[in-house]
């Protein structure tokens, strides 16, 4: 979870829950810190379309490219 407003599509933006497979259905008692890091960043460099946070983000990232990298 993000404390700080973070305007990305894989982050709520209201709870700053990160969504991303590792998190949702790929986790396991047995993944490291670092492998969770790195997930994290990997998706804050490329978005992951399948865990977009809403809709709303989701469209904005698909169908308004512009107006989601102004924000971002």
């Amino acid at each position: 979870m993000f404390l700080d407003k973070i305007y990305h599509l894989n982050i709520d933006p209201v709870t700053g829950d990160v969504h991303m497979g590792l998190l949702a259905e790929d986790w396991s008692p047995y993944l490291t810190l670092t492998a969770v890091i790195d997930s994290i960043d990997s998706i804050m460099e490329e978005p992951d379309l399948e865990y977009a946070a809403t809709a709303a983000l989701q469209d904005e990232y698909i169908y308004e490219p512009d107006n989601y990298l102004k924000k971002i």
